[in-house]
């Protein structure tokens, strides 16, 4: 059967040596350290109520525990028990200070933080016992692998983003280019038109030519009959570079009228990808904002877990 509090209370008191020359009872310094810690022992079950039911708390002396009120992590300790070296209640009472230690999921199947602190007499500053804590840190955890994630999706979609943006530019540029030689390419063709022109001018007055050849055989009666298949040598050539010359400029008008639609289309292209570059560098910004977010979230996730 378990001692009860008052029990164990009045053992660990009982256990405090008078100072050399003090009578027990008498009112010394070591009558002080017991009624302190006497006081340590009556404050911790209230310590416990305050803290919540997850959190486990535990009074020590020097060598037991003399309080043990587990919280969600039972570390199967009572009240007697003597302090393990190298526990957190151990670490506060060799150190004479603070003491934080993590212990992992994989020791009791919850992780959690050990806190214990030296209790110290008020006058001597003798330290006479320790106060520890236990408190899980499952959600602490689950939200520093929440955090952790996000900061890797965040990342990766950063990636994304500047690899978007980056192809965005590419292609804005290429558009650019591309609207660039459709308009060389409506410039070359109205160079050509001068030149069909030309040969159209040429081709008309080599009919001409052709006509007054002709006329000249004829006045020359039988002398000219060669000299009029010349003229119509001509004139025949000229019909046909005619004809060649309306192709040419109907084919040229279709080129024409291809290449407007083809650069209209490339306008209208480069004004979206221009767009889409605009919307991807914005994009990219609020997302590099989202991961700073997500690095100081994981910052103060680490926090609660140090």
């Amino acid at each position: 059967m378990e001692p009860s509090f008052d029990t164990v209370k009045d053992t660990v008191i009982e256990k405090i040596p008078p100072a050399p020359g003090e009578e027990t009872g008498t009112g010394g310094p070591a009558q002080a350290e017991r009624d302190f810690l006497a006081n340590a022992l009556e404050l911790a079950p209230f310590i416990k109520n305050l803290l919540g039911e997850e959190v486990g708390v535990y009074v020590s002396d020097l060598e037991r525990y003399i309080y043990c009120a587990p919280g969600s992590v039972s570390l199967s300790l009572r009240p007697g028990d003597y302090i393990k070296e190298g526990s957190v209640t151990d670490l506060a009472l060799r150190n004479g200070q603070r003491a934080v230690i993590r212990v992992e999921k994989e020791v009791y199947g919850i992780p959690y933080i050990g806190t214990a602190c030296p209790i110290n007499a008020p006058d001597s500053g003798k330290i006479i016992g320790a106060l520890g804590m236990t408190a899980p840190i499952t959600r602490q955890e689950q939200l520093m692998a929440a955090a952790d994630n996000m900061e890797n999706q965040i990342s990766t979609m950063s990636m994304a983003i500047n690899n978007l943006s980056a192809t965005a530019e590419e292609l804005a540029a290429t558009m650019e280019n591309l609207n660039s030689g459709a308009q060389n390419i409506r410039d070359e063709i109205k160079k050509t038109d001068d030149i069909v022109n030309l040969i159209q001018e040429v081709a008309e007055q080599t009919h001409m030519l052709g006509l007054n050849a002709a006329i000249e055989a004829a006045r020359a009666g039988e002398a000219g009959r060669g000299f009029n298949v010349v003229a119509g040598e001509i004139r025949k050539m000229s019909q046909d570079t005619q004809r060649s010359v309306k192709e040419i400029m109907q084919t040229l008008q279709e080129m024409q009228r291809s290449i407007m639609e083809l650069t209209h289309s490339i306008e209208q292209m480069s004004a979206a990808t221009q767009q889409q570059a605009a919307s991807a560098q914005e994009i990219s910004a609020a997302v590099n904002e989202l991961g700073a977010v997500a690095a100081d979230l994981k910052r103060q996730a680490d926090e609660l877990l140090s």
